[in-house]
C-alpha cells in the first residue's frame, strides 16, 4: 500500500499523470462528433486577400475593413465578432459603426502579454480609443497554452487584467447572441477544457475568403433570409502571412477557428474543469487499494479474473467522478493496469519461482 502511495505521488511529480490526461483528451477531441448544423461561421482573410484588398498593409486599412464588415452586416448574422486587432490610432477616425450593423464584438488586445502568472494583461481600447463605450463591446482573445507542451485546450469566461476581471472574446460574443444560456452558465468558472470536434479546418462549418464573401454580398441585400449567414455567429479574422496560429489537440489551427470551437463549446452547454492533482491522486490511490484487497483476500486465479472485468468499472467510475464524463477512462486505467502487473510480479515472485525450485530440487534429489 505504501509502495502504491509513493508511486502515485511519483507519477504525479513527473507529470506522468498528466501525460495520460492530455493524451486522453487529444484522442476525445479527434473523436468527437462535430455540430451537424454549426451557428458560427468564420470569414478568413487569407493571403491573397491581404495583398489584393488590404494592399499588404498592416494594420489592415480602416475603410477596406469597414467595407468587408459592412459586406458581412448585409447577411444579417445575429452578432458579427470581428477578431482584429483595431486598437492603432488610425482607426479612431477611420472606422465608424452605422446602427445598421447587427452587434459587433471587437477583440481587445493587450500592451504586452505577461511573462508570469503573477503579472496582469494591461488591455488597450478598440478603435483607437475613439469611444470608451465601444470596449464594453469587446472582449480578450487570450487563449490558454498548456504549460508543459504549449497546446491550447483551455479557455476562460472572465479573464483578470490591470483593470479588473474582462470578458474573453468568446463569452462577450455569447453574452450577444445567446443571453438566456450566458446566465445559466458561471461566468468565474476556472479554466474549462474546449470541447474541439470535426477537424482543423472546421469543415463542418461555413468559411468563406474576404475576397468570395464581398463577391456573394450583394446579392443577399435584397434578400437577407437567403444568406448563409442569417442569424449566425460571423467571426471575422485573418490566417495572412502564417500569423495567428496556435498548436491543438487538432494540430496547428489559425486563432478564429479556436475561438470558433470555443463558442460550439459553450452552445454546447459549456466546457468542464479538469480535477485537481489531489482528486486524481487519491481516485487512483483508492482503486490500487481495491486491487491490493481483491489479491489478499481471493486466489491469484480468481482476483485476476476478478480484476480483469472491475478495471473498466473503476476507470469509468473515477473518469465520471472526475470530468463529468464517462470517456476519459483511460485516464486512470494505465495505473490499475500497472497495479495488476505488480501483483502478477509477487505472486510469481513468491510462489511460482519457489514452487519451480522445489520441483527441480525433488528431480534432482531423486535422480540421486
Amino acid at each position: 500500500m505504501l509502495l502504491l502511495i509513493v508511486l502515485v505521488m511519483l507519477f504525479g511529480r513527473l507529470g506522468v499523470l498528466h501525460k495520460f490526461e492530455t493524451i486522453t483528451l487529444d484522442a476525445e477531441a479527434r473523436l468527437n462528433t462535430p455540430p451537424a448544423n454549426s451557428s458560427v461561421a468564420i470569414v478568413n482573410i487569407v493571403d491573397d486577400d491581404y495583398d489584393n484588398l488590404f494592399g499588404s498593409t498592416s494594420p489592415l486599412h480602416p475603410d477596406k475593413l469597414r467595407e468587408l464588415i459592412d459586406a458581412i452586416a448585409k447577411g444579417q448574422p445575429k452578432v458579427i465578432g470581428v477578431d482584429i486587432d483595431t486598437s492603432d490610432t488610425q482607426f479612431r477616425d477611420g472606422l465608424r459603426v452605422p446602427p445598421s450593423w447587427p452587434p459587433v464584438v471587437w477583440e481587445r488586445v493587450v500592451k504586452d502579454l505577461p511573462e508570469s502568472t503573477d503579472e496582469k494583461p494591461e488591455p488597450l481600447s478598440v478603435l483607437g480609443g475613439s469611444d470608451p463605450a465601444r470596449d464594453r463591446d469587446s472582449g480578450l482573445a487570450l487563449l490558454i497554452q498548456d504549460s508543459e507542451d504549449k497546446v491550447v485546450r483551455r479557455y476562460q469566461r472572465l479573464i483578470d487584467t490591470a483593470e479588473g476581471p474582462l470578458p474573453s472574446f468568446a463569452w462577450s460574443i455569447m453574452q450577444k447572441f445567446a443571453p438566456d444560456k450566458t446566465a445559466a452558465l458561471d461566468e468565474r468558472a476556472a479554466p474549462l477544457l474546449i470541447k474541439f470536434s470535426g477537424d482543423r479546418e472546421g469543415s463542418h462549418r461555413l468559411e468563406f475568403t474576404a475576397a468570395k464573401l464581398l463577391d456573394l454580398a450583394p446579392s443577399w441585400e435584397k434578400a437577407p433570409a437567403s444568406s448563409p449567414l442569417y442569424k449566425k455567429i460571423v467571426l471575422l479574422g485573418g490566417s495572412y502571412r502564417g500569423q495567428d496560429r496556435h498548436d491543438t489537440p487538432l494540430g496547428k489551427m489559425i486563432g478564429v477557428r479556436v475561438i470558433a470551437n470555443v463558442i460550439e463549446t459553450e452552445l454546447d452547454g459549456g466546457g468542464y474543469g479538469p480535477p485537481g492533482k489531489v482528486t486524481v491522486a487519491l481516485l487512483e490511490i483508492f482503486d490500487g487499494f481495491v486491487l491490493l484487497l481483491l489479491f489478499h483476500f481471493l486466489t491469484t486465479a480468481r482476483a485476476t479474473a476478478i480484476s480483469m472485468v472491475i478495471i473498466p468499472l473503476l476507470a469509468l467510475v473515477c473518469s465520471f467522478i472526475s470530468f463529468g464524463s464517462f470517456s476519459r477512462w483511460a485516464y486512470f486505467a494505465p495505473v490499475l493496469l500497472g497495479v495488476l502487473l505488480f501483483e502478477l510480479y509477487n505472486h510469481y515472485r513468491h510462489h511460482a519461482i519457489p514452487h519451480l525450485y522445489e520441483e527441480i530440487s525433488g528431480a534432482g534429489g531423486h535422480e540421486k
